[in-house]
């Protein structure tokens, strides 16, 4: 191969490399009391603050469904715990595209032997609008619920609605009401279990966890990652099994940009203790792309994992250390099309950490949430939130006007500028011939929240002498990012012609 050939390639994969996304630290808080919390999801809302649910465990040692709401800094904005039933855990929570929030995990119900499913919609200040339970004879659980493009909502965990008790993969769909529209069961002669759902580009839902009725040969207590994909009824395409030892849990799905689908988790090889992350990267058929396993002598899981704005990986996991008594919450990135790292780092707080979930924040940061316990201050376990500011964050853009040299005919000219920042802007300067003439400190009429960042439109009259007119605006966001762009102004009025 030719070296300029060679030297072209080297460079296009460095530039891959060093383009992606790198997370540092920014804050972390934990939430709770002398009782035992701990958070299983969170959500960002529409306003940046964030919301998790999980569980508290009182005094009477019955544990009782737990909301959380934090503004965007960490700060508790108000907590709500859930008294109905005895005992109740919240495994998932989502925001509706009204604003509001649906949450659900399941609940013994007074005098109950047998958990119930337990759906509940609520609004941004914490007061219910609507509750379900949905139950069979035996136990029921959920732990994963979605919004479907229906507005409706999938959900997922385990039922044992059959003769002898085992556990089946259980969807459920209900319309925006919470009315339940179907459900689907899936399993066979032992114990299978839903963990997450996806919906995918075709409107079909994909479902991820484990199974011991499938699988190669006889696994008897053997578990292998278990991947079903359903239209949007409910009616089963193809399922799929993969594993890469004895024990293989999966615990959650995304989806990939190229309509396929990763699924991570832990395995355990036979006559091994301790558990390693797996995921696995599948096409839209469920063929096998790759596979990448991690972990060492410690025992490590991973509990949920996104898809982020790139289109990659992100995997909230924990390590627990074999000799100590130390577990540390664990950020993965991978390449969505190769599995190779973007970043691998623990974050060691001499506390036993455990994260279970992650989610991507307005600001293209990450924010993973979880449980610790440290033993200094003796306060039991509680909540913890540990939030990542993106190092290559996207900064500022100009997305209006598309050109930078314009011919103009009169003394004026009537300049619309459009600016995409992740942070709200801060100031925008106007320079004319490098000499400023107006700053605008006061965005609140002109700025509003798109999904990808905040957009903000500037209207401004400018008066043109003849000949070239240079203004330089530069805008300035609250993360201290500063973007300019020059425009040229070419005032000169066309000669009149005469018939």
């Amino acid at each position: 191969m030719p070296k300029s050939v060679s030297l072209i390639l080297l460079l296009s994969l460095l530039a891959s490399f060093v383009s992606k996304a790198q997370y540092t630290k920014d804050w972390h808080f934990t939430y709770g009391l002398n009782t035992t919390e701990e958070a299983r999801s969170i959500v960002e809302m529409y306003d940046h603050s964030m919301v998790m649910v999980g569980y508290t465990k009182r005094e009477d040692d019955n544990m009782y469904l737990t909301v959380v709401k934090i503004n965007e800094n960490g700060e508790k904005v108000w907590d709500k715990v859930f008294k109905d039933y005895y005992n109740s855990i919240g495994n998932s929570i989502i925001t509706t595209y009204d604003h509001n929030l649906v949450f659900t995990g399941f609940c013994y119900k007074d005098g109950a032997y047998f958990s119930d499913v337990w759906v509940v919609k609520m609004d941004e200040d914490g007061n219910v609008v609507w509750e379900k339970t949905f139950g069979s004879d035996g136990d029921d659980v959920a732990n994963c619920v979605i919004e479907t493009s229906d507005h409706g909502y999938a959900i997922v965990g385990g039922t044992e609605a059959n003769a002898d008790f085992r556990t089946d993969f259980w969807l459920l769909k209900l319309d925006e009401n919470g009315n339940k529209v179907w459900d689907q069961t899936f399993g066979g002669a032992k114990e299978d279990y839903a963990k997450c759902v996806v919906e995918t580009s075709d409107k079909g839902l994909a479902l991820a966890g484990y199974t011991q009725s499938k699988g190669s040969g006889d696994r008897g207590s053997n578990r292998s990652f278990w991947v079903i994909k359903t239209d949007s009824q409910g009616n089963l395409l193809w399922d799929n099994t993969y594993g890469e030892s004895h024990f293989d849990v999966a615990t959650s799905i995304c989806t990939t940009p190229d309509d396929g689908l990763a699924v991570a988790g832990y395995t355990k090889s036979e006559g091994v203790v301790n558990n390693d992350i797996l995921v696995f990267k599948l096409a839209a058929d469920g063929t096998k792309l790759w596979s990448k396993k991690m972990g060492t002598l410690d025992t490590e899981e991973a509990n949920c994992l996104i898809r982020t704005y790139e289109g990659n990986l992100a995997v909230a996991a924990y390590c627990k250390s074999t000799k100590i008594d130390k577990s540390n919450f664990w950020l993965i990135t991978l390449d969505h099309e190769t599995g190779r790292y973007i970043q691998n780092e623990k974050f060691e707080r001499g506390s036993l950490d455990y994260s279970m979930a992650i989610i991507q924040t307005y600001d293209k940061g990450l924010v993973m949430a979880g449980s610790t316990y440290y033993f200094a201050d003796h306060l039991g376990w509680q909540m913890a939130v540990l939030k990542f500011q993106n190092d290559n964050r996207p900064g500022i853009s100009f997305l209006q006007p598309k050109y930078k040299e314009t011919l103009v005919q009169h003394d004026y000219f009537s300049l619309k500028v459009v600016f995409s920042s992740a942070t709200p802007l801060k100031q925008i300067d106007l320079f004319v011939d490098d000499k400023l003439i107006r700053t605008f400190p006061d965005f609140n009429e002109l700025e509003f929240f798109r999904k990808s960042g905040y957009e903000t439109t500037l209207k401004m009259n400018l008066p043109l002498h003849k000949g070239n007119n240079n203004f330089r605006i530069v805008a300035e966001n609250q993360n201290g990012i500063t973007k300019s762009e020059v425009y040229n102004l070419h005032n000169e009025k066309l000669p009149l012609i005469r018939w």
